[in-house]
């Protein structure tokens, strides 16, 4: 008896479009009708459904696992990079000021203002000398600058040196590093020499200050991230 065959369509890669129909009455002809429909069945390539979903699961969650890392990394150079950052400003600014206030007259330092809005005012030694080299004398002053003052301010997180003329005229002026957020500074009284020194010289000043700069930087989505560091400093009394 002669098969009857008829097409569909299928839903997934192994259900061909010419998937043979059986619609043969007979039992033999049933037979051999399936017989060809397993053979030609199993004989196609292609993904069922289950696979396909499988597959794309895995994907997705291949392709969010590396963004999610790539993200987590980049934050992470951005942050290390702001912190660097931050240590070379404070750094910056704690090896200029302390330099020369290592090197200044205790009596001429005057502190004001806030941490944040802090100014430093003292006088540094120079050598003055006539036009033959001789009858030299130490004087106070800045930048050679006979009673001239360095000036260390804070304007808007920016660290600014100044030197002004005995007239508080502004001689020179430039900026030392940006994001400052504050400076500080505590005396420090716990030195036995420099103690039995005002004993015997009748001053309670404290020559001994500890100072405090604090700078901040913004790190992956703009995160502040902020470094202090902290210098002692020991001057002169006379």
């Amino acid at each position: 008896m002669k098969q009857k065959i008829q097409k569909t369509n299928g839903f997934t890669p192994l259900e061909s479009p010419d998937e043979m129909f059986c619609a043969v009455t007979d039992l033999a002809s049933q037979v051999q009708c399936k017989k060809i429909q397993w053979k030609r069945k199993h004989s196609l390539t292609g993904f069922t459904l289950v696979e396909l979903l499988f597959a794309v699961s895995f994907l997705a969650i291949f392709i969010i696992s590396t963004g999610a890392f790539w993200l987590g990394m980049t934050n992470l150079w951005h942050d290390n990079t702001a912190k660097v950052n931050t240590v070379v400003s404070a750094k910056k600014a704690l090896t200029h000021m302390s330099r020369e206030l290592r090197r200044a007259q205790l009596s001429s330092l005057v502190i004001s203002g806030s941490q944040n809005n802090r100014t430093v005012v003292f006088q540094t030694p120079y050598q003055s000398c006539d036009s033959n080299g001789n009858n030299c004398q130490w004087l106070f002053g800045a930048d050679g600058t006979q009673n001239g003052t360095i000036r260390y301010y804070l304007n808007n997180g920016t660290l600014i040196r100044e030197t002004r003329a005995a007239d508080n005229s502004v001689l020179s002026q430039r900026n030392i590093t940006n994001g400052v957020t504050a400076l500080e500074f505590q005396q420090v009284n716990n030195d036995a020499y420099f103690n039995s020194y005002e004993l015997n010289n009748g001053t309670d000043e404290p020559h001994t200050y500890e100072m405090m700069i604090a700078c901040v930087k913004n790190g992956a989505q703009d995160r502040s991230l902020t470094t202090s560091l902290t210098s002692r400093i020991t001057m002169r009394i006379t």
